[in-house]
This record gives C-alpha cells, structure tokens and sequence, in this order.
C-alpha cells in the first residue's frame, strides 16, 4: 500500500511548487543584475538611475606604472595620461555618460551600472591621419568600479579600473601603439 499523503499534505513532485522562502532568496539575489531589477543601467535605452547615481564630475587620474607606454604610442601622439582629469558627464537620470580626457580631443561615451559594486566601461576613438598613409584610429577603453554609489555630486568617490590604448586598422609602417594600465582617479 502506497501512501501519497504526508502527514496530511499531499505529495507534489520535487520543483513543482517552489516555497516563497526560497522565490524571495532568488529575488533579492538577482536584483541590481540585470536579471531582476535593473537597477542603475541596463540595456533598456529608457533605463534611468533614482539614486547613488551622482558620479558626474572631474577625477584626477593617477597610475601604479607611470612609464612611458612606449615608442610606438609616443609616436601616435599618445602620453600617459597621469595627473589628467577625466571628467564625467550625466544627462537627466539617465545612465548613459559621457566623459572628456583633458589633453586629448575625443569623447568616450558609457553605460554607469549601480548596485552593489558601481561600475562604468567608456569606449572612444581617436582618428589620426599621417601624411602619405591612410588614416589609423586609436581606441580608448577606460573600464572600472567606484568605492560608492555617490548620492550627491559632492559625495568623495574613488573610481578604478584599468586604462588601454590601442591602434585600430594601422598598415605597415604605421605605429601600433597598444598599452593598458591600472589607475585610481578621486572626484
């Protein structure tokens, strides 16, 4: 004789009815990540931040190896931007930034991602042209975390991550200036 009943409930396969306990684990685990709430950013183009979202501002960049990137960079025009502001800009509540590198004419542009660890990858691009050769773009890639999620623009916040340069579409004889490096830059 087979009992489908324990003590007085009924048996329902493993997984068919999962326990509000366990549905509100998975919620809270997902929020921020993109796969519950959205949070700061995301890849809804009408995304908006509510708070911890005033990074905007300028932060001075200092880096652990403050080298020279090399011949071939010096040789594109490009210096370690060490001691440069990098400055910040957010339009509304959205979370699309844009940002400025002092001593060099390009803009980067980014998604700020809030939550538990704030985030922000900008990517620009720099077209250079030689005399007798085609032209070459150099690409910018400034990617990193912030200490905090600022909720005031004079909020303290520290930003870093990782700074790289890199040649794109260069022909022979033309520099392939390619370097990354760490950096910290305070607002």
């Amino acid at each position: 004789m087979h009992d489908t009943t324990s003590r007085g409930r009924a048996w329902h396969p493993a997984g068919a009815r999962p326990s509000i306990p366990w549905v509100l684990l998975i919620a809270v685990l997902t929020m921020g990540s993109g796969m519950g709430n959205p949070g700061c950013g995301g890849d809804d183009s009408a995304a908006s931040c509510a708070g911890g979202c005033e990074i905007q501002g300028a932060y001075v960049l200092r880096f652990d190896d403050t080298a020279s990137p090399g011949p071939e960079c010096e040789a594109s025009g490009v210096v370690l931007p060490e001691g440069r502001t990098l400055t910040l800009a957010r339009a509304g509540d959205g979370v699309s930034v844009t940002a400025t590198l002092e001593g060099e004419d390009l803009t980067l542009t980014g998604s700020y991602f809030g939550g538990g660890l704030p985030s922000l990858d900008l990517v620009g691009r720099k077209e250079l042209r030689g005399r007798e050769q085609p032209p070459f773009t150099l690409r910018f890639d400034v990617a990193g975390l912030f200490s905090t999620a600022p909720r005031r623009a004079s909020d303290e916040v520290t930003y870093w991550g990782t700074f790289r340069v890199t040649a794109e579409h260069t022909v022979e004889g033309q520099p392939r200036c390619s370097f990354e490096r760490s950096f910290v830059a305070t607002r």
